[in-house]
C-alpha cells in the first residue's frame, strides 16, 4: 500500500489535517502530504477546506473512470477535451 492510499483510506473514516495524515503514511513531516494528494485533490476526489482533507462524498470511482477512458477516445479522434464548469 503507497502512502497515498494509507492517507486515503484514513480519510474513508473521516476528515484529518495535514499532521495527522503526515503521522498516518509516516511521512518525515506534514508538508508532503499536499504534493502526495496533489492529484486526487484535481480530480476531486479529495477535497481541502480549512486545512482539513476529507473525500468528496459525490465521487465515484465508476464513472470517473468511465469518463477518463471516454475522454482518451475523443482524444485520439482529435478531439479537444476541456473540464466542464461544474
Amino acid at each position: 500500500m503507497t502512502k497515498t492510499d494509507l492517507m486515503i483510506s484514513h480519510l474513508a473514516r473521516g476528515s484529518a489535517n495535514a499532521a495527522t495524515l503526515a503521522m498516518q503514511a509516516q511521512l518525515p513531516n506534514s508538508g508532503r502530504v499536499y504534493a502526495l494528494l496533489k492529484t486526487n485533490i484535481e480530480r476531486g476526489r479529495v477535497l481541502l477546506r480549512n486545512g482539513r482533507y476529507r473525500l468528496n462524498p459525490d465521487w465515484d470511482e465508476q464513472m470517473q473512470s468511465e469518463l477518463r477512458d471516454a475522454r482518451i477516445l475523443l482524444e485520439r479522434a482529435g478531439y479537444r477535451v476541456t473540464r466542464g464548469a461544474a
